[in-house]
């Protein structure tokens, strides 16, 4: 299936609404707006949670942190860290999107089950299943 960002956020509001789980946060802005704007991290990067990135309004990748070390942990280097040069073009654009789901510290473990929910739904994004990115 190829998944555009309604899809995704379509798909999470129907997992968040199953688990009867709330969210802390949640948010969807370009990684070029993310790094020029600091205040966008501070009401999620110290919680676990969940990433999307979409290429050309395509899901490329599916990623995410628990409580140790927050998303902050996770998003920070993710431009910086080469791994191959698809790779590197899609987190290198200011203009990929990102979309953010941040839980509280005890719902964690929500964290994997929504993961593996949206890969069961919407299939695994290119960037999950491709062998060049195993340190991902």
């Amino acid at each position: 299936m190829r998944a555009n960002k309604g899809i995704v956020w379509q798909y999470i509001e129907h997992f968040i609404g199953a688990a009867k789980v709330l969210p802390k946060t949640s948010c969807s802005t370009t990684l070029g707006e993310l790094r020029n704007s600091p205040e966008l991290w501070t009401s999620w990067e110290a919680y676990p949670g969940l990433f999307f990135l979409l290429g050309n309004n395509q899901l490329q990748y599916i990623g995410r942190a628990f409580s140790y070390g927050g998303l902050g942990t996770r998003l920070r280097p993710l431009h910086l860290i080469p791994v191959s040069p698809e790779w590197d073009r899609l987190v290198q654009n200011p203009s990929t999107e990102i979309g953010i789901v941040a839980f509280q510290q005890e719902d964690w473990h929500w964290v994997p089950s929504l993961e593996l929910f949206l890969i069961a739904r919407l299939g695994q994004p290119y960037f999950n299943r491709s062998k060049t990115n195993s340190s991902l």
